[in-house]
């Protein structure tokens, strides 16, 4: 796959901070950055966040999970021929000095160890930005042993076979996200939070 093609695919999922709805396949590490702690919770992300494209739109509803550690996320895709995917993940938030990320598990059955996919984020008044970490920078720095982790092969499926996943432990991945984030998230994209009327409104007009 195409690093072009590969960045589509990851702008599909986790459309801005997600078409999460193709979330699975790009695992960026083993272990999260921080591990999951009461009080990690950003409140900014709350709420519904709405994009809209040529091929499609939807809605990503970011709520409280029912441990205080973890959000729970997610996305309705209403596609162009009229279908509609939802998909729902769990994540938890991390933070080195003033910069922001979100841990996205994956996880397959309950034997599997959760894996997870690195988004860094901002919010900027109504509009979240987020990062993905680009794969070439991970590979990279992978082959020059600037942090562990395992290649695959097969470089022609990138986002499928997962092909530079960290394995460091998270004070090591610490560690290098204080000296290389700039240059492993690069891009950012956006989403606007959805503006929905007030309920209390819309119930008094039918009384």
């Amino acid at each position: 796959m195409a690093y072009a093609e590969e960045e589509k695919y990851k702008m599909r999922t986790i459309l801005v901070l997600l078409s999460l709805v193709l979330f699975a396949g790009c695992i960026d590490s083993e272990n999260p950055i921080t591990p999951a702690r009461p009080g990690s919770l950003d409140p900014r992300l709350l709420g519904t966040w709405y994009w809209k494209d040529k091929d499609d739109a939807g809605f990503l509803h970011i709520g409280k999970s029912d441990t205080p550690e973890y959000i729970t996320i997610i996305v309705i895709e209403d596609r162009k021929d009229g279908l509609l995917s939802m998909d729902q993940y769990r994540a938890h938030g991390s933070r080195i000095g003033s910069a922001t990320y979100l841990n996205i598990h994956q996880s397959g059955s309950k034997k599997e160890k959760t894996k997870y996919i690195f988004v860094k984020y901002r919010i900027d008044k109504d509009m979240l930005l987020y990062s993905f970490a680009d794969h070439r920078v991970k590979e990279h720095d992978i082959r020059a042993t600037t942090i562990k982790g395992v290649l695959t092969n097969n470089h022609e499926v990138i986002a499928a076979d997962n092909a530079a996943v960290m394995t460091a432990g998270s004070e090591e991945i610490v560690r290098y996200l204080k000296k290389h984030d700039k240059r492993v998230f690069r891009e950012f994209r956006g989403i606007v939070r959805a503006m929905l009327p007030d309920r209390s409104l819309t119930e008094k007009k039918h009384k």
